[in-house]
């Protein structure tokens, strides 16, 4: 997700209508479809936008410390994403942005900044993600492991469980378990799930509390559980405003006496 990686290069550096829709639909029955089915009625269900601002709130947390904080984020589409963190008082501490080929960072708090590709995530949070695939985590999109190889999802198998189609794939070279549950209300993500039991690695991405902003709908509450042998992780974020397809700022520019900072320590 846009929104995920922003808060990663935050961690690492500073170390509408509203009617609202349940996580899961009602307890009635639901009846076996194919996973090509539901692969179509998810990408018909996608958000259709050309640009996006989006207000939020947020925490993190690990085992050793949490944080919370302010954000705006502004996107346009498959091109660039933009976030400004503000812990409070409207004061801006850092900025991220990041295009399909670079991550870029600013830390105000130190004047300091970075430019990384997206091999970053990985030597940094052993997360081997690209700009796609954070698009899709953070607009409630479909996406499979191997990040940005949604063709994948293909191989999947469906089934039911809890009112929900839950699509699922074991033993994948990386991961012994991925897990997708949709909800055929109107079918969106609510909960993904990556389990390696070999290094007991897990990955969980849980949606909820669906709104319209615009007609479009968001799932006002995001939550993603990392864990890794003995290390936690987790980020709880809360969209409060969003708005789409307007011009809007996306400048970013290094300010000269900032000094590079080195992520790879």
């Amino acid at each position: 997700m846009l929104f995920l990686a922003a808060v990663f290069l935050l961690s690492a550096a500073i170390s509408g209508c509203r009617t609202s829709k349940k996580l899961f639909s009602s307890k009635k029955k639901i009846t076996f479809i194919d996973t090509q089915v539901v692969l179509d009625s998810l990408k018909k269900h996608e958000i259709e936008f050309h640009t996006a601002s989006i207000k939020f709130n947020a925490k993190y947390s690990s085992d050793k410390k949490s944080n919370d904080f302010k954000g705006t984020m502004r996107i346009k589409k498959d091109s660039l994403i933009w976030i400004s963190f503000s812990p409070g008082m409207g004061i801006e501490v850092a900025r991220a942005f990041l295009t399909p080929d670079s991550v870029k960072f600013i830390n105000r708090l130190n004047a300091s900044y970075f430019v990384e590709d997206y091999k970053f995530f990985m030597k940094k949070f052993n997360l081997n993600i690209d700009f796609y695939t954070l698009q899709s985590i953070l607009l409630n999109k479909l996406f499979v492991y191997p990040f940005g190889n949604e063709k994948a999802a293909k191989s999947f198998t469906t089934e039911t469980d809890s009112a929900m189609y839950c699509m699922k794939k074991v033993k994948n070279k990386d991961f012994s378990t991925q897990e997708i549950y949709v909800n055929p209300d109107f079918y969106r993500p609510v909960k993904l799930s990556l389990k390696q039991a070999s290094n007991k690695r897990m990955y969980e991405f849980k949606y909820s509390n669906f709104q319209n902003f615009e007609e479009k709908l968001l799932p006002r509450t995001f939550l993603l559980v990392l864990q890794e042998q003995d290390k936690n992780f987790s980020l709880k974020m809360n969209f409060l405003k969003a708005s789409f397809n307007k011009k809007y700022n996306f400048t970013f520019r290094i300010p000269k006496k900032y000094q590079p900072s080195n992520q790879h320590e």
